[in-house]
């Protein structure tokens, strides 16, 4: 059959991948400084940087994971692989989400920050406390939420793929699976990875309870085991892998959200490896952290009831060629 007209794309997907390159190598190296900041806090002024090794450790390895995914994804867009834009829109809507769910907080985390530079004599007037938050926040707004905003619409457009399969016409892995279940499997296997770095800080919210220690480290690895056998069961259209994952967004958030309710609200952001200081609206931290789980929820419980009809039909065929 004759290929259908379509708009290359080349262009477009080789801005996407050398960005996506240079964000990766740039995240790569972020996470090499991590690993090396324990041996240079010697060199560095007294109260400059407060890290220990294990807060490192998971920094290097949160920061290594996501720029091999982004260096990865950036590759196999220049070289107009089918299986690239797939992979990079399920990492730019998971870089998306978490800019979103941080942005909130950008201003009380640089006003930390301030707070324990006054601490070692480095005091600072209030306007300029004030400028530093605007401007860090309109960073993580830029970077955090712009950036990948910008990603996922230029990949919404369906002749990016279709760029791809008429550069690559050999079948690939990501045609043993339906668009929408496939994205579903990449985000369970991002999520796999990125609970391996939590084994260094582990504390688990667990239905009131924090688990921390190696029994919260356990725990840790149970769940990217369990990331990783449902993304499976979701690449191959099983219907355990759609329980399995409605369970998972269900009880992990009543669990965070019990967790978030019971605890005591200083207990809980210690034990998850966060400053504390004086004059934190701690209440509000919890009513707003609350709030967010439920409806986060709810819209990843909603968005995978839409999703249950595809587990009926079984894996798509391979395209003839």
């Amino acid at each position: 059959m004759p290929d259908q007209p379509f708009a290359d794309r080349t262009v477009r997907l080789r801005l996407l991948g050398a960005l996506s390159a240079v964000l990766g190598a740039a995240a790569i190296g972020l996470g090499a400084l991590h690993a090396a900041l324990p041996f240079l806090i010697g060199i560095l002024p007294e109260g400059a940087v407060e890290l220990d090794s294990r807060s490192a450790a998971m920094g290097s390895c949160l920061w290594t994971a996501i720029g091999a995914a982004l260096a990865a994804t950036g590759v196999g867009a220049l070289r107009r692989r089918r299986w690239a834009p797939p992979v990079m829109r399920a990492v730019s809507w998971t870089w998306l989400l978490s800019g979103l769910l941080v942005l909130p907080l950008a201003p009380l985390l640089v006003g930390i920050s301030l707070e324990r530079s006054a601490a070692t004599d480095i005091a600072m007037a209030p306007a300029m406390v004030r400028s530093i938050q605007v401007v860090f926040t309109l960073g993580m707004a830029l970077f955090g939420v712009a950036l990948p905003g910008l990603l996922v619409l230029a990949l919404r457009d369906p002749d990016v793929q279709r760029t791809c399969e008429r550069y690559d016409p050999r079948e690939s892995w990501v045609d043993r699976c339906p668009p929408s279940l496939l994205r579903l499997s990449l985000l369970l296997a991002l999520a796999a990875v990125l609970s391996l770095p939590m084994i260094f800080q582990p504390a688990m919210p667990l239905f009131g309870w924090i688990v921390a220690g190696v029994p919260g480290a356990m725990l840790w690895l149970a769940l990217g085991a369990l990331s990783a056998w449902l993304a499976r069961a979701v690449y191959r259209v099983e219907p355990a892998g759609w329980w399995g994952t409605m369970a998972l967004v269900v009880g992990g958030g009543l669990s965070l959200a019990l967790t978030l309710w019971t605890e005591e609200p200083a207990r809980f952001w210690l034990e998850m490896g966060l400053p504390v200081d004086a004059g934190l609206p701690l209440d509000l931290m919890r009513n707003g952290g609350i709030a967010v789980t439920v409806a986060v929820t709810a819209i990843g419980a909603l968005r995978l009831n839409r999703l249950r009809d595809d587990f009926s039909g079984g894996p798509p065929s391979p395209p003839d060629r």
